[in-house]
């Protein structure tokens, strides 16, 4: 999505909403920065702002330790992942986007239209740079640290999104226990 349609949507939301939930990961000071446009869009229309719910997704990879870690960066699960990101993106960080140059993101990803091999090569394909900056990624502890810079810029309500849950069974269990781990933490400092 184009800055220009981000920040429209920011002033939307202060005018209209009661919460702002965007699913784009981006740094605290980003997401400082995208925050205060829905602020005074909310003050500019009369609202208070403090009755609009800051939320953020945030997808995120949990792993006991850094090792585990990398191996769940590396598998095809998580790797797909990277498919979501459009093609300017990918040329962000120096390589074409392989499903095509127009390609926007989800909305243009149609499995159905590519053979197995081609899907494949395209996960491969994925910068791992693409992937840490869509997600958070790390341990537990490491994770945390992430997410509370984002509430000391305001975020009130974090949706955590547990990619490494696409792995295997045991992956999933850490990734949701690592979710309940976190809320509580948050929750009680």
């Amino acid at each position: 999505m184009a800055g220009s349609q981000r920040s429209t949507n920011a002033c939307l939301t202060g005018k209209y909403a009661d919460g702002w939930y965007p699913w784009e990961l981006v740094p605290p000071s980003e997401y400082e920065r995208r925050l205060s446009i829905v602020t005074k869009s909310a003050l500019t229309a009369g609202r208070d702002p403090d009755r609009i719910e800051a939320a953020q997704v945030i997808t995120y990879v949990a792993g006991s330790n850094q090792q585990n870690v990398e191996k769940l960066l590396r598998s095809k699960a998580v790797r797909y992942l990277g498919l979501f990101a459009s093609a300017a993106e990918w040329a962000n960080h120096g390589v074409d986007h392989p499903l095509g140059p127009d390609y926007t993101g989800p909305v243009d990803l149609m499995p159905h239209r590519y053979s197995r091999s081609e899907m494949l090569r395209a996960i491969d394909a994925v910068p791992d740079e693409l992937i840490r900056q869509r997600m958070l990624v790390g341990t537990p502890k490491q994770l945390l640290s992430r997410i509370r810079d984002l509430v000391d810029v305001g975020l009130r309500h974090a949706v955590l999104v547990p990619a490494s849950a696409l792995v295997s069974p045991a992956d999933a269990a850490f990734g949701l226990g690592s979710a309940l781990w976190m809320a509580n933490r948050l929750r009680h400092g």
